[in-house]
């Protein structure tokens, strides 16, 4: 019985200190990260080291964070997989997660994006090169869903080096999007809010390449964007290639686009392009705490650099810098389109600086519209607003524009205004715009107003 007793005791004891070991390692296994990590798939996973952004977006999801992390990557790396970053517990303003690319590429052949923020916050990316490698249209670079907030991405390049065939239903660089293959599909749920993209290019590489579908879209909740903010900024970014829509704004609140240069300077007159193009697409807007912006971005060059009027190969039929339904400013924080400039667009019929209905409370200030080119005798309403309240027209410039340049008849109209009335300011003001050395084979009116009530 006693020696029975001392095995039983010792069996006992190897349990528990067994039983010790695992909670040790389980411990290991998911403790949350803080402090120092590298990305480098030259080596193993193992200590502060992972060998994909795959291994570190899983693990930093499963463990979440206890302070700070700051990874360097110092490899580059090639992968079919989507980079997804799903909520991480522990992070915020404090316990933020910063990536630093150090100039290295994520090369990505996923038949959608590369990297997707789903639901992850306070994370950064700087100096980092994403390739998308594919010929598919659906392709996109980044994007946010699920309540992805208070992210940045800055410095970074993405570019698409294989895509040959375009799409008006496609991807695009940076997407705010519930879905993957469908990224105008709306729902309820917030994409992401309080991001920042800031100082990124975006392009594509090949030849005769037609670009994404949008080079920017920012789409949110059908639901609360009339008084929930989303506050997302779009800063300093080049985007020389895109398809459809520059830059796509939907369902949004407090969204700003700011000292951007969009173009298709990557294209040629072998590449791809819809007939229809719009350098920023805004729809159903609204501006609870701060305004929504389009200040001192920069559209030229359009269909590429150097393209003939009387083109009709990979050409524009109708180009809108603005097209804007149901956006709604404030007193203190109206829309506004300031300090933007349009310049080398070459149309072959229609060309239209900005097509606004129903805009509310807008400060249209101090923009450049300056050597356009349209074709055909189609006629132009370079600026058309219909059914807009309480706008500032103020300190605009339109010169050395040619219409129907074809050389017969046709009708332009810089200033094109049906039912502008007032609300909440006691003047739709117009003042201080400059008309300088633009033709006209046919008829050009400056300006052109129909019950506008009042205004000065």
């Amino acid at each position: 019985m006693k020696i029975n007793y001392k095995i039983t005791k010792s069996l006992a004891f190897l349990k528990f200190k067994m039983l010790l070991m695992l909670l040790c390692l389980a411990g290991v296994a998911n403790a949350q990260l803080s402090g120092n990590y590298t990305i480098d798939a030259t080596k193993t996973t193992g200590g502060t080291n992972y060998a994909s952004w795959s291994a570190f977006a899983s693990a930093i999801g499963t463990s979440g964070v206890s302070g700070a992390v700051r990874v360097s990557v110092l490899s580059n790396e090639t992968t079919a997989n989507v980079v997804t970053f799903n909520a991480i517990s522990g992070t915020s303003a404090t316990n933020t997660v910063t990536i630093t690319g150090n100039s290295n590429t994520l090369s990505s052949s996923s038949a959608n994006e590369a990297i997707h923020f789903n639901g992850a916050d306070y994370v950064s990316i700087s100096g980092l090169t994403i390739q998308k490698t594919g010929t598919g249209t659906a392709q996109t670079g980044i994007r946010f869903s699920n309540v992805s907030d208070y992210n940045t991405i800055a410095s970074c390049t993405i570019e698409f080096t294989a895509q040959t065939t375009g799409t008006t239903a496609g991807g695009a660089y940076i997407a705010f999007a519930t879905s993957a293959t469908s990224l105008t599909t709306t729902t309820t749920t917030q994409n992401g809010s309080f991001n920042t993209v800031r100082n990124c290019l975006m392009r594509t590489t090949n030849s005769a390449a037609p670009g994404p579908t949008f080079g920017i879209i920012d789409q949110q909740s059908t639901s609360s964007y009339t008084s929930v903010r989303n506050n997302n900024t779009f800063e300093g970014n080049t985007i020389r290639n895109f398809f459809f829509y520059g830059i796509f704004n939907q369902y949004s609140n407090g969204e700003q686009f700011i000292n951007n240069d969009i173009s298709r300077m990557a294209a040629s007159s072998s590449s791809p392009i819809n007939t229809t193009i719009y350098g920023i697409w805004t729809y159903y807007t609204y501006s609870t705490n701060r305004s929504t912006a389009y200040r001192g971005n920069n559209f030229h060059d359009m269909p590429h650099a150097g393209a003939s009027a009387s083109s009709t190969s990979n050409y524009i039929n109708t180009y809108y810098t603005l097209y804007g339904w149901y956006n709604y400013g404030n007193t203190s924080n109206p829309v506004v389109f300031d300090k933007n400039t349009t310049r080398n667009i070459v149309a072959y019929s229609q060309f239209y600086h900005a097509y606004l209905y129903y805009a509310y409370v807008l400060d249209f200030t101090n923009n450049i519209v300056d050597k356009n080119v349209a074709y055909t005798t189609s006629a132009n309403y370079v600026h058309w607003m219909y059914y807009c309240y309480d706008n500032n027209m103020i300190g605009n410039r339109i010169t050395n524009n040619r219409f129907h340049t074809i050389g017969s008849s046709g009708t332009t109209y810089l200033f094109y205004n049906w039912y502008n009335y007032n609300n909440v300011r006691s003047l739709n003001r117009f003042e201080d715009n400059t008309i300088d050395s633009n033709s006209s084979s046919g008829n050009l009116y400056t300006t052109y107003m129909y019950y506008m009530v009042p205004s000065v």
